[in-house]
């Protein structure tokens, strides 16, 4: 965990804040949604893009802001020292594009490949509600996680980072946080397993993820107290194996039985 108690507790409030800000989200997302007529697809899909992607881009940005708060205040906390602020990145045109993608794959063309599977439109509809949920909300959380992994504002010589997760991860993400402050590279980041995630660098943050990102200077410190319990469940569930082995008895650990929707399964 943090150095000192207040990093650990602003850690935790981040956390508490960038759910809040993807729970406003999708209570708007929720009601903008209906802007997308299953029955006129064609005629409906841009102008709910055109209302979706501002929405998606005004808490992305709150996302950041919120982070660009918490890392200056945790390294004050941190060091003793004030900290440089964070710069806040741009809602880039890419990003936009991006996120339009997400949203269109998710929503009308989930709902179109559906139906002419058979799937009633009912069925369909509230499947592609879930989907675009998923991964705007994951575009939204982004905006956050940039600030987090931005190079630029600060020295990063020797800031390592562990993988914070929200109350309910997925295995593969309670994994990835059990390994504590390992994450420097793209190498430590477990780019090879961590591949089929969407986004660059050294973290891979898949549809419906809520995890965030928590910095240190001592790589040596304690671990917040869930990436402990997933770092001991590991020990005691992987004795004596290695890999995908591994991995699957830390899984079944995890969950008590596996499960559909596997972020690594519907990714690849």
């Amino acid at each position: 965990m943090a150095l000192t108690a207040r990093g650990a507790r602003l850690t935790r409030q981040h956390r508490q804040e960038q759910l809040s800000i993807r729970a406003r989200f999708l209570q708007e997302l929720l009601r903008l949604f209906g802007l997308l007529d299953p029955a006129r697809l064609d005629a409906t899909t841009e102008p709910w893009l055109t209302a979706m992607v501002p929405l998606l881009r005004q808490h992305w940005q709150r996302s950041a802001a919120a982070s660009a708060a918490y890392l200056a205040l945790f390294l004050e906390a941190e060091t003793g020292r004030p900290a440089p602020e964070p710069r806040l990145p741009r809602f880039t045109p890419e990003r936009a594009r991006a996120a339009q993608t997400s949203l269109l794959v998710t929503g009308p063309v989930k709902i179109r490949n559906l139906t002419q599977a058979g799937q009633p439109l009912a069925s369909a509809v509230r499947v592609a509600q879930s989907t675009v949920a998923g991964a705007a909300g994951r575009h939204v959380l982004d905006g956050g996680r940039a600030v987090l992994l931005d190079p630029e504002p600060l020295d990063r010589s020797g800031v390592r980072y562990a993988r914070v997760t929200d109350p309910d991860p997925c295995w593969f993400c309670a994994m990835m946080a059990s390994r504590g402050y390992v994450y420097l590279s793209e190498e430590s980041g477990g780019r090879e397993a961590s591949d089929r995630f969407a986004g660059p660098g050294m973290f891979k943050f898949h549809d419906y993820c809520g995890c965030t990102l928590e910095p240190t200077l001592d790589p040596d410190a304690p671990l917040p107290e869930d990436n402990a319990r997933f770092a001991d469940l590991w020990v005691t569930a992987t004795r004596g194996l290695h890999t995908d082995a591994a991995r699957r008895a830390f899984r079944r650990a995890l969950e008590g039985r596996p499960l559909p929707g596997d972020p690594i399964l519907a990714a690849a």
